[in-house]
C-alpha cells in the first residue's frame, strides 16, 4: 500500500502526462492574464469549491509574486517566481505531481486548496477526496490518504495536519461511521458476474466503490476488483477477463505452463485493482485506495466508440495497469521494497531484455525510453524499469499501438508485433515464455453496438490491429449486429436482434442461451437460420459456423446431439452469473441527486456567463 499510495504503481502515463502538464505550466506563465479560458476555468473551480464548502486560505502568492486571486506563486526562481492558475490543478495532491519546487508546491496547496492549517475546517474531501466518516492523514505533507475516524486524533501518531483534520472531520458532523455506497449495478451485471461490494470488504472500500468482481487463486484467497459508480459492469468484466488471461496457463511455455503459484502470490500479497470514476489526476475523479488504479476514462471495451475509433485520448490502459498488478505482486520484482513473487527466473529474463533495450545513457540500445531521461531516472529510483518496459512490449504485442505508429506514446520503437521480432529479439523470445499468442476470453460488445465487428485484420478498420488477436466475441442487448471471425477457432454469442455470424478458417461455434427445442433451425448448403421463440433472448441468427450449440447440447441435423469438445470449450468461457440483484438509488434519493446537480450547474452557468461578459469587456 505504501508503494501504491506514493505513486510507485501509477507508472503508465506519468511521463506522457508530465509532458502535457509541463506545457500547461509554460503557457500559463507567458503573461499575467494567460487567457480568458483559463480565467473561466479558475472561476469555475472556485465555484465548485464554494459549493463544496471549501474556504480559501491565506497564501504567499499575492504578497511575494503579485499573484491574483485563484493563482499561486511557483517560486521557480527560488525566492520568487511566476504566477500560475489554480485551475490547472484538480487537488492538493496534484500540486506535488507537476514538478514544482517545494515552495511552489506549498503555495499551490495554500492558495488553491487551503493552508496546511485547517483552521477547524474538514479538509479531507477537498485535499484527499475523503468521504463522510473519514479524514485525511496528510502523511505526505500537503496531501495523504483517507482513514476512518478514530477516538483519539492527537494520540495516534498522526502528523499535526492529519490530527487536526481528524478532529475537524470527525467531530464536525462526523460520528466515525463510514457510510457504504449504495450498489450501482447495471442491467448486465448479473450476467457478467459483477456484484455489489461484499460486506467482507473494508469500510473504506465499501464507501468508495459500489461494484465488485474477483478471481479466486488456487490457495482459496481472492484477487479483488473494485469499481466506481460511473463504470459499466462490462468495463469491470473486461478488467477481470484480462487479469484471468494473464493468469491462464500457457501450455509448453517455460514459465507460464502452471501459473498457480503466481496467482497464489498475488492473493497472499493482497493484490487489488481499484477502478475509480473519471480520469487520472483530473478534477472530480474518484479515489484509488490500496490497489493498482485503472480509471474509467482509460478503460474502453471492445465495440465501444473508444475502441472502434482507436481513441488515444481514452487509450486502453487496462493491459498495462493489470500487468503491473500481476508483475509486482505475482511474478515478482528483483528490487527492494516489493513483495515476494513466484517467478524470479522469469524476472531475470525480463531484466536482461530491459537492460538491452533501455536508453543509451544506461548502457542500452535506446530502443525503449530514449530521450525521456527524467522519467527513466524516476523509474530507476522506484525500481520499476522492468515493469514499464514489459508493459510497453505487451501493449505492442497485442496490437494496441499499431495504429498510433509507435509503441507507448513513442517511448518504445516497435509499433506492431512483427516489429518486435525484427527490432527487439530479446523481447520476442521473452514474451512466449509466459504469455499466450492470442487473447482467449469471451469479449462482450456493449448493448449500444450496431454494425459489423470483425476479428479479421482490415487495413481500413484501425481497431482490427487489436481485434485480430481475439478469438471469441459475443453481443449484448438487442441491436441488429453482425460478427466476423478469423482463422482461429472462434466462439460467438448472439443477442436479441438480427445477427449474421460469419466464421473463419477454424471450427467455429455459435452459442444460444436456450434449450434447442425453443428454436427453429433451418439449414441449407452450409448456412443455417436459427430463430428463437423466446422474446428478448437470441433473436434471429444467420450463420455458416460449423457448430450450433444450445444450453442443453449441440444441433446435428436435430436437437439432442452431445456437446462437442469445441462447444464445451466455448461454454467454459461464459461468465458465471452473480446472484446480487442490480440496485439503484431510491426515488427520493435520485430526485435529491438530480436537484443538487441542477443547482450546481445553474450556479456554474451564471458564473461562466459572467466570465464571458468580463471577457467581452476586456476585448
Amino acid at each position: 500500500p505504501s508503494l501504491q499510495k506514493s505513486g510507485f504503481l501509477r507508472r503508465q502515463p506519468l511521463w506522457h502526462r508530465s509532458v502535457r502538464l509541463s506545457a500547461t505550466r509554460e503557457e500559463s506563465c507567458r503573461s499575467p492574464m494567460a487567457s480568458m479560458g483559463a480565467l473561466k476555468r479558475a472561476v469555475a473551480l472556485v465555484a465548485l469549491a464554494a459549493l463544496a464548502g471549501v474556504d480559501a486560505a491565506e497564501c504567499r502568492g499575492p504578497s511575494t509574486c503579485g499573484c491574483s486571486n485563484n493563482e499561486f506563486c511557483n517560486f521557480d526562481y527560488g525566492s520568487s517566481g511566476g504566477c500560475e492558475s489554480c485551475s490547472s490543478f484538480s487537488s492538493a495532491a496534484a500540486c506535488g505531481q507537476d514538478g514544482l519546487p517545494s515552495d511552489g508546491k506549498d503555495d499551490c496547496v495554500a492558495c488553491c486548496f487551503g493552508s496546511d492549517s485547517n483552521d477547524g475546517q474538514c479538509l479531507g474531501p477537498s485535499a484527499c477526496g475523503c468521504v463522510s466518516g473519514t479524514f485525511c492523514n496528510f502523511d505526505d505533507g500537503s496531501s495523504g490518504g483517507c482513514e476512518g475516524c478514530i477516538d483519539d486524533c492527537y494520540g495516534d501518531g498522526l502528523p499535526e495536519a492529519g490530527a487536526a483534520d481528524c478532529a475537524a472531520c470527525c467531530t464536525d458532523g462526523g460520528d466515525g461511521t463510514i457510510q457504504p455506497m449504495a450498489p450501482c449495478l447495471d442491467a448486465h451485471a448479473s450476467r457478467l458476474g459483477v456484484s455489489a461490494v461484499p460486506e467482507t470488504a473494508s469500510d473504506l472500500y465499501r464507501a468508495y466503490f459500489c461494484q465488485y468482481a474477483s478471481i479466486t487463486a488456487p490457495n482459496g484467497k481472492p484477487i479483488e476488483i473494485f469499481g466506481g459508480s460511473d463504470l459499466s459492469s462490462l468495463q469491470i468484466y473486461r478488467a477481470k477477463s484480462i487479469l484471468a488471461f494473464y493468469l491462464e496457463d500457457v501450455a509448453d511455455s517455460l514459465y507460464g505452463a502452471d501459473k498457480g503459484a503466481v496467482a497464489d502470490a498475488m492473493a497472499d500479497n493482497g493484490a487489488k485493482l481499484d477502478m475509480p470514476n473519471g480520469a487520472h489526476e483530473e478534477y472530480g475523479a474518484g479515489t484509488a485506495l490500496e490497489g493498482q488504479e485503472l480509471y474509467w476514462a482509460e478503460t474502453p471495451v471492445e465495440g465501444d466508440a473508444w475502441f472502434v475509433g482507436c481513441d488515444y485520448d481514452h487509450r486502453d490502459a487496462a493491459f498495462e495497469e493489470i500487468l503491473h498488478l500481476v508483475h509486482d505482486n505475482g511474478i515478482g520484482i528483483d528490487r527492494a521494497g516489493y513483495p515476494d513473487g513466484a517467478l524470479p527466473g522469469y524476472q531475470a529474463v525480463i531484466r536482461a531484455a530491459t537492460d538491452h533495450a533501455q536508453p543509451t545513457s544506461l548502457g542500452g540500445t535506446g530502443l525503449w525510453g530514449e530521450g525521456a531521461d527524467d522519467w527513466i531516472e524516476e523509474l530507476a529510483d522506484e525500481g520499476s524499469l522492468t515493469q514499464e518496459y514489459l508493459a510497453s512490449v505487451i501493449d505492442v504485442y497485442y496490437g494496441l499501438w499499431a495504429h498510433y505508429g509507435a509503441g507507448m506514446w513513442g517511448l518504445y520503437g516497435p509499433a506492431a508485433r512483427a516489429d518486435i521480432e525484427t527490432l527487439d529479439p530479446n523481447a520476442w523470445a521473452m514474451v512466449p515464455q509466459f504469455f499466450a499468442d492470442h487473447l482467449t476470453w469471451l469479449a462482450y460488445l456493449p448493448d449500444t453496438f450496431e454494425g459489423t465487428f470483425t476479428l479479421s485484420f482490415d487495413e481500413a478498420l484501425c481497431y482490427t490491429h487489436k481485434s485480430q488477436y481475439y478469438r471469441h466475441v459475443a453481443l449484448l442487448g438487442g441491436n441488429d449486429a453482425d460478427l466476423v471471425g478469423n482463422d482461429g477457432a472462434n466462439c460467438f454469442g448472439v443477442n436479441a436482434g438480427a445477427n449474421t455470424v460469419t466464421g473463419g478458417g477454424g471450427d467455429d461455434v455459435v452459442m444460444f442461451r436456450g434449450a434447442c427445442a425453443d428454436y427453429d433451425v433451418a439449414c441449407d448448403g452450409g448456412t443455417c437460420v436459427v430463430v428463437d421463440s423466446a422474446a428478448d433472448r437470441d433473436g434471429t441468427t444467420t450463420t455458416d459456423a460449423e457448430v450450433l450449440s444450445f444450453d442443453d447440447g449441440d444441433y446435428d441435423g436435430g436437437c439432442g446431439a452431445p456437446r462437442s469438445d469445441a462447444a464445451t470449450a466455448c461454454w467454459a468461457l461464459v461468465p458465471e452469473a452473480s446472484s446480487a440483484p442490480a440496485a439503484s438509488l431510491d426515488a427520493d434519493s435520485a430526485a435529491r441527486h438530480r436537484v443538487g446537480l441542477c443547482l450546481v450547474f445553474a450556479a456554474l452557468f451564471v458564473i461562466l456567463a459572467t466570465a464571458d461578459a468580463i471577457s467581452n469587456d476586456l476585448d
